[in-house]
């Protein structure tokens, strides 16, 4: 279990990173997350013994005036020795639209596999033209955080 720790941590360092400077190529544009890094890795070691569970939740807040917020939120899922991060963007985190079933519609954007030493990303269909290669997971983060602003 402690081999995710490292690999959790760099990945909220990128994704940190790569939300200040969302922040900052568009204007007025703000992003929050329901839990601070330090918080969410203070809880890995619990958030671990599930197989899946909500990692972590970014909202959007448009430059413009909207009626929804957008967001994407990462479930953290797998087995105790096959773990990933999968990123799903939802229209709006406030109030999420169902189908008939009752079943939460959204939009899955890609996984994060938290391999021995390292991240590798796969894209989905809705962004795989868009991403570049799986090896290069902190460029197809950028590409998806850029999913709700555009």
């Amino acid at each position: 279990m402690d081999r995710y720790r490292p690999l959790l941590e760099v990945f909220l360092q990128e994704l940190s990173a790569a939300l200040e400077d969302l922040e900052r190529e568009v204007p007025n544009l703000t992003v929050s997350m329901k839990q601070q890094p330090d918080r969410i890795l203070a809880m890995l070691p619990k958030m671990l013994e599930f197989e899946q569970m909500s990692f972590l939740e970014l909202q959007y807040s448009p430059p413009e005036p909207v009626r929804k917020r957008p967001g994407i939120r990462f479930w953290l899922e797998g087995t105790k020795n096959e773990k990933q991060l999968r990123a799903i963007l939802f229209s709006d985190t406030r109030v999420w639209d169902v189908s008939y079933d009752l079943e939460k519609l959204h939009t899955e954007l890609g996984t994060f596999l938290l391999r021995e030493s390292e991240i590798v990303a796969r894209p989905a269909p809705v962004l795989s033209g868009e991403s570049p290669a799986p090896s290069d997971w902190k460029a197809f983060l950028r590409v998806l955080l850029r999913a709700p602003v555009t």
